[in-house]
Protein backbone atom coordinates (compact mmCIF):
# COMPACT_ATOMS: atom_id res chain seq x y z
CA UNK A 1 0.00 0.00 0.00
CA UNK A 2 2.81 2.50 0.59
CA UNK A 3 4.50 1.48 -2.47
CA UNK A 4 1.96 2.19 -4.73
CA UNK A 5 1.03 5.69 -2.86
CA UNK A 6 4.41 6.51 -3.05
CA UNK A 7 4.38 5.41 -6.98
CA UNK A 8 1.00 7.96 -7.34
CA UNK A 9 2.80 10.82 -5.68
CA UNK A 10 5.89 10.03 -8.26
CA UNK A 11 4.12 9.26 -11.44
CA UNK A 12 3.35 13.12 -11.72
CA UNK A 13 7.28 14.21 -11.39
CA UNK A 14 8.01 10.84 -13.51
CA UNK A 15 5.79 12.14 -16.28
CA UNK A 16 7.25 15.99 -16.21
CA UNK A 17 10.77 14.68 -16.90
CA UNK A 18 10.14 11.90 -19.32
CA UNK A 19 7.15 13.29 -20.97
CA UNK A 20 9.42 15.94 -23.08
CA UNK A 21 12.36 13.48 -23.51
CA UNK A 22 9.90 11.20 -25.69
CA UNK A 23 8.24 14.07 -27.12
CA UNK A 24 11.21 15.37 -28.61
CA UNK A 25 12.34 11.74 -29.60
CA UNK A 26 8.72 11.27 -31.53
CA UNK A 27 9.25 14.41 -33.36
CA UNK A 28 13.12 13.82 -34.90
CA UNK A 29 11.49 10.26 -36.22
CA UNK A 30 7.73 11.10 -36.95
CA UNK A 31 7.13 12.55 -40.34
CA UNK A 32 4.56 14.09 -38.96
CA UNK A 33 3.99 17.67 -37.37
CA UNK A 34 2.48 18.50 -34.48
CA UNK A 35 2.97 22.25 -32.65
CA UNK A 36 2.32 22.29 -29.62
CA UNK A 37 1.58 26.35 -29.61
CA UNK A 38 -0.48 26.52 -32.66
CA UNK A 39 -3.07 23.41 -30.97
CA UNK A 40 -3.35 26.09 -27.98
CA UNK A 41 -3.98 29.13 -30.44
CA UNK A 42 -5.94 27.10 -32.72
CA UNK A 43 -8.32 25.92 -29.20
CA UNK A 44 -8.78 29.97 -28.80
CA UNK A 45 -9.26 30.20 -32.22
CA UNK A 46 -11.95 28.11 -32.17
CA UNK A 47 -13.44 29.57 -29.18
CA UNK A 48 -13.21 33.09 -31.14
CA UNK A 49 -15.05 32.11 -34.12
CA UNK A 50 -18.03 31.12 -32.50
CA UNK A 51 -18.00 33.14 -28.86
CA UNK A 52 -21.45 33.17 -27.97
CA UNK A 53 -22.57 29.92 -29.39
CA UNK A 54 -18.88 28.91 -27.01
CA UNK A 55 -20.31 30.95 -23.82
CA UNK A 56 -24.32 29.99 -23.89
CA UNK A 57 -23.61 26.44 -24.09
CA UNK A 58 -20.92 26.06 -21.78
CA UNK A 59 -23.56 27.96 -19.00
CA UNK A 60 -25.63 25.37 -20.11
CA UNK A 61 -23.54 22.45 -19.63
CA UNK A 62 -21.58 23.69 -16.58
CA UNK A 63 -22.88 26.62 -14.84
CA UNK A 64 -26.72 25.87 -15.06
CA UNK A 65 -26.23 22.82 -12.57
CA UNK A 66 -24.26 24.50 -10.08
CA UNK A 67 -27.07 27.68 -10.35
CA UNK A 68 -30.21 24.40 -9.33
CA UNK A 69 -27.76 23.44 -6.67
CA UNK A 70 -27.05 26.43 -4.92
CA UNK A 71 -31.32 27.56 -5.44
CA UNK A 72 -31.90 23.93 -3.56
CA UNK A 73 -29.04 24.93 -1.14
CA UNK A 74 -30.03 28.05 -0.39
CA UNK A 75 -28.43 29.23 3.04
CA UNK A 76 -27.42 25.84 4.12
CA UNK A 77 -23.71 25.34 5.21
CA UNK A 78 -21.52 23.08 2.80
CA UNK A 79 -22.14 19.99 5.29
CA UNK A 80 -25.81 20.27 4.97
CA UNK A 81 -25.78 20.59 1.17
CA UNK A 82 -23.60 17.44 0.88
CA UNK A 83 -25.84 15.96 3.26
CA UNK A 84 -28.57 16.71 1.04
CA UNK A 85 -26.81 15.44 -2.06
CA UNK A 86 -26.29 12.23 -0.14
CA UNK A 87 -29.98 11.69 0.63
CA UNK A 88 -32.03 13.00 -2.49
CA UNK A 89 -30.77 9.58 -4.57
CA UNK A 90 -33.77 11.57 -7.19
CA UNK A 91 -31.46 14.30 -7.61
CA UNK A 92 -28.52 12.44 -7.68
CA UNK A 93 -29.99 9.84 -10.99
CA UNK A 94 -31.31 13.60 -12.56
CA UNK A 95 -27.81 15.09 -12.28
CA UNK A 96 -26.25 11.47 -13.91
CA UNK A 97 -28.70 11.79 -16.57
CA UNK A 98 -28.40 15.29 -17.38
CA UNK A 99 -24.16 14.43 -17.53
CA UNK A 100 -24.98 11.48 -19.90
CA UNK A 101 -27.26 13.02 -22.39
CA UNK A 102 -26.19 17.10 -22.26
CA UNK A 103 -22.50 16.24 -22.08
CA UNK A 104 -22.20 14.68 -25.51
CA UNK A 105 -24.53 16.92 -26.74
CA UNK A 106 -23.21 19.82 -26.17
CA UNK A 107 -19.30 18.81 -26.97
CA UNK A 108 -20.73 17.75 -30.28
CA UNK A 109 -22.03 21.22 -30.70
CA UNK A 110 -18.88 23.15 -29.86
CA UNK A 111 -16.18 20.78 -31.32
CA UNK A 112 -18.66 21.08 -34.93
CA UNK A 113 -18.37 24.47 -34.38
CA UNK A 114 -14.53 25.13 -33.37
CA UNK A 115 -13.81 22.39 -36.09
CA UNK A 116 -15.60 24.98 -38.51
CA UNK A 117 -13.84 27.79 -38.03
CA UNK A 118 -10.18 26.60 -37.86
CA UNK A 119 -11.27 24.96 -41.50
CA UNK A 120 -12.33 28.81 -42.22
CA UNK A 121 -15.82 28.53 -42.86
CA UNK A 122 -18.21 30.78 -40.93
CA UNK A 123 -20.55 28.94 -38.01
CA UNK A 124 -24.02 28.60 -38.42
CA UNK A 125 -25.21 27.88 -35.58
CA UNK A 126 -28.81 25.88 -36.71
CA UNK A 127 -27.07 23.80 -38.89
CA UNK A 128 -24.30 23.06 -36.25
CA UNK A 129 -27.11 22.22 -33.39
CA UNK A 130 -29.06 19.97 -35.44
CA UNK A 131 -26.14 18.47 -36.89
CA UNK A 132 -24.63 17.44 -32.98
CA UNK A 133 -28.18 16.12 -32.05
CA UNK A 134 -28.34 13.76 -34.90
CA UNK A 135 -24.70 12.42 -33.78
CA UNK A 136 -25.50 12.56 -30.23
CA UNK A 137 -26.51 9.23 -29.90
CA UNK A 138 -23.30 7.79 -31.27
CA UNK A 139 -21.80 10.16 -29.09
CA UNK A 140 -23.36 9.13 -25.84
CA UNK A 141 -22.42 5.54 -26.61
CA UNK A 142 -18.80 6.52 -27.35
CA UNK A 143 -18.39 8.67 -24.81
CA UNK A 144 -19.64 5.27 -21.86
CA UNK A 145 -17.60 3.15 -23.86
CA UNK A 146 -14.30 5.96 -23.69
CA UNK A 147 -14.73 6.48 -19.69
CA UNK A 148 -15.03 2.65 -19.54
CA UNK A 149 -12.03 1.92 -21.58
CA UNK A 150 -10.13 4.88 -19.09
CA UNK A 151 -12.15 3.53 -15.73
CA UNK A 152 -10.41 -0.16 -16.53
CA UNK A 153 -6.96 1.20 -17.57
CA UNK A 154 -6.71 3.31 -14.76
CA UNK A 155 -7.32 0.48 -12.21
CA UNK A 156 -4.33 -1.43 -13.98
CA UNK A 157 -0.92 0.49 -12.88
CA UNK A 158 -2.29 3.51 -14.84
CA UNK A 159 -0.09 3.74 -17.94
CA UNK A 160 -2.31 1.31 -19.72
CA UNK A 161 -5.20 3.99 -19.23
CA UNK A 162 -2.96 6.82 -19.98
CA UNK A 163 -2.46 5.11 -22.92
CA UNK A 164 -5.82 4.76 -24.00
CA UNK A 165 -6.27 8.57 -23.36
CA UNK A 166 -3.58 9.67 -26.15
CA UNK A 167 -5.31 6.61 -28.88
CA UNK A 168 -8.65 7.69 -28.33
CA UNK A 169 -8.07 11.65 -27.62
CA UNK A 170 -10.17 12.62 -30.51
CA UNK A 171 -12.74 9.91 -31.12
CA UNK A 172 -15.34 12.51 -30.46
CA UNK A 173 -14.28 14.76 -33.12
CA UNK A 174 -14.17 11.76 -35.64
CA UNK A 175 -18.19 11.58 -34.59
CA UNK A 176 -19.03 14.95 -34.46
CA UNK A 177 -17.01 16.00 -38.26
CA UNK A 178 -16.55 12.80 -39.89
CA UNK A 179 -19.57 11.19 -38.77
CA UNK A 180 -18.00 8.50 -37.70
CA UNK A 181 -19.89 4.78 -36.74
CA UNK A 182 -19.36 3.52 -32.74
CA UNK A 183 -15.96 1.46 -33.27
CA UNK A 184 -14.95 3.47 -36.48
CA UNK A 185 -14.57 6.77 -34.41
CA UNK A 186 -11.65 4.86 -32.30
CA UNK A 187 -9.81 3.57 -35.29
CA UNK A 188 -10.24 6.86 -36.33
CA UNK A 189 -8.28 8.45 -33.23
CA UNK A 190 -5.84 5.43 -33.51
CA UNK A 191 -5.07 6.44 -36.77
CA UNK A 192 -4.66 9.77 -36.23
CA UNK A 193 -2.97 10.04 -32.81
CA UNK A 194 -0.48 7.51 -33.86
CA UNK A 195 3.26 8.90 -34.13
CA UNK A 196 1.70 11.89 -31.88
CA UNK A 197 1.16 10.80 -28.46
CA UNK A 198 3.95 12.06 -26.99
CA UNK A 199 3.78 14.89 -28.20
CA UNK A 200 0.07 15.01 -26.95
CA UNK A 201 1.12 14.11 -23.86
CA UNK A 202 3.24 16.99 -23.33
CA UNK A 203 0.49 19.20 -24.62
CA UNK A 204 -2.10 17.66 -21.68
CA UNK A 205 0.35 18.57 -18.96
CA UNK A 206 1.17 22.09 -20.02
CA UNK A 207 -2.67 22.64 -20.18
CA UNK A 208 -3.14 21.10 -16.73
CA UNK A 209 -0.09 22.94 -15.19
CA UNK A 210 -2.70 26.00 -16.80
CA UNK A 211 -5.54 24.84 -15.41
CA UNK A 212 -4.38 24.00 -12.17
CA UNK A 213 -3.39 27.92 -11.70
CA UNK A 214 -6.22 29.29 -13.34
CA UNK A 215 -8.81 27.05 -10.82
CA UNK A 216 -6.57 28.64 -7.80
CA UNK A 217 -6.87 32.15 -9.31
CA UNK A 218 -10.73 31.74 -9.62
CA UNK A 219 -11.08 30.33 -6.29
CA UNK A 220 -9.40 33.50 -5.08
CA UNK A 221 -11.67 35.41 -6.86
CA UNK A 222 -14.42 33.70 -5.37
CA UNK A 223 -12.89 33.85 -1.75
CA UNK A 224 -12.77 37.81 -2.38
CA UNK A 225 -16.15 38.20 -3.37
CA UNK A 226 -17.37 36.93 0.20
CA UNK A 227 -17.92 40.57 1.13
CA UNK A 228 -20.60 40.94 -1.21
CA UNK A 229 -22.48 37.81 0.01
CA UNK A 230 -23.57 34.38 -1.52
CA UNK A 231 -25.26 36.06 -4.48
CA UNK A 232 -21.38 37.79 -5.35
CA UNK A 233 -19.69 34.46 -4.65
CA UNK A 234 -22.34 32.45 -6.78
CA UNK A 235 -21.86 34.96 -9.48
CA UNK A 236 -18.36 34.22 -9.35
CA UNK A 237 -18.20 30.37 -9.73
CA UNK A 238 -21.07 30.50 -12.75
CA UNK A 239 -18.54 33.35 -14.30
CA UNK A 240 -15.18 30.63 -14.03
CA UNK A 241 -17.66 27.60 -14.50
CA UNK A 242 -18.55 29.32 -17.98
CA UNK A 243 -15.56 30.34 -18.82
CA UNK A 244 -13.45 27.68 -18.03
CA UNK A 245 -15.83 25.23 -19.69
CA UNK A 246 -15.16 26.06 -22.80
CA UNK A 247 -11.37 25.10 -23.22
CA UNK A 248 -11.93 21.12 -23.07
CA UNK A 249 -13.93 20.81 -26.80
CA UNK A 250 -12.01 23.51 -27.94
CA UNK A 251 -8.88 21.97 -27.50
CA UNK A 252 -10.43 18.75 -28.55
CA UNK A 253 -11.46 20.31 -31.71
CA UNK A 254 -7.64 21.91 -31.92
CA UNK A 255 -5.98 18.43 -31.43
CA UNK A 256 -8.28 17.18 -34.28
CA UNK A 257 -7.66 19.73 -36.74
CA UNK A 258 -4.15 19.48 -36.19
CA UNK A 259 -3.56 15.71 -36.55
CA UNK A 260 -6.58 15.78 -39.51
CA UNK A 261 -4.31 18.49 -41.30
CA UNK A 262 -0.88 17.17 -40.69
CA UNK A 263 -1.81 13.81 -41.92
CA UNK A 264 -4.07 14.63 -45.16
CA UNK A 265 -7.73 14.45 -43.60
CA UNK A 266 -10.87 14.69 -45.36
CA UNK A 267 -10.31 18.74 -46.71
CA UNK A 268 -13.09 21.52 -46.89
CA UNK A 269 -15.72 20.45 -49.51
CA UNK A 270 -15.78 16.47 -47.25
CA UNK A 271 -17.01 18.61 -44.17
CA UNK A 272 -19.03 20.84 -46.00
CA UNK A 273 -20.77 17.75 -47.55
CA UNK A 274 -21.03 16.57 -43.84
CA UNK A 275 -22.95 19.48 -42.39
CA UNK A 276 -25.10 19.42 -45.50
Amino acid sequence: MIAFAILMLMLPVGLLVVAPIGAWLEGRRSEWPFGVGQVVSNTFAGIGGAPLLFLVTSFVLNALPQLGMSSLAGGMNMLEVQMMQYRSGNLMVVQALFGVLAWPLCQMILIAAAVTTLDGRSVVPRDVAIHALRRTPIAIVVTILFALGMLLGLSVLIVPGLLLLLTWFVALPAVAVEDATILGSFGRSSELMRGMRWRLLVLLLLIGILWMVVSVLAGVLTVAMRGTGLLGMAAANLVSATLLGTIPPALLAAVYHEVRTAKGGIGTRDLEAVFA
